[in-house]
């Protein structure tokens, strides 16, 4: 999907910046550092990317183990998401 229809069919309007700053962290720091999420925005809405679509995930399954006990895996779960819509 386009980023920026993404970004309107979401209702993502950090979407862009929010690619682009998360691309910029990582050519300064490298991939093996964690970066925090919800912080300001630093890259403008009209940012280049070296991309210009996205995947765009419908369903995520996401299996865990137990805390406490990492040899006993627990039943997966399913995460549906869908866009807004007016109700």
């Amino acid at each position: 999907m386009i980023i920026d229809d993404a970004a309107e069919k979401y209702g993502l309007p950090d979407l862009r910046p929010a690619l682009a700053d998360f691309l910029n962290r990582e050519k300064a720091c490298g991939p093996d550092t964690v970066h925090p999420i919800g912080r300001q925005r630093r890259a403008l809405s009209v940012s280049s990317l070296p991309f210009d679509k996205i995947q765009v995930w419908f369903k995520v399954r996401v299996q865990n183990t137990k805390f406490g006990d990492p040899s006993i895996v627990v039943p997966a779960q399913t995460l549906f998401s869908s866009p807004p819509d007016e109700s």
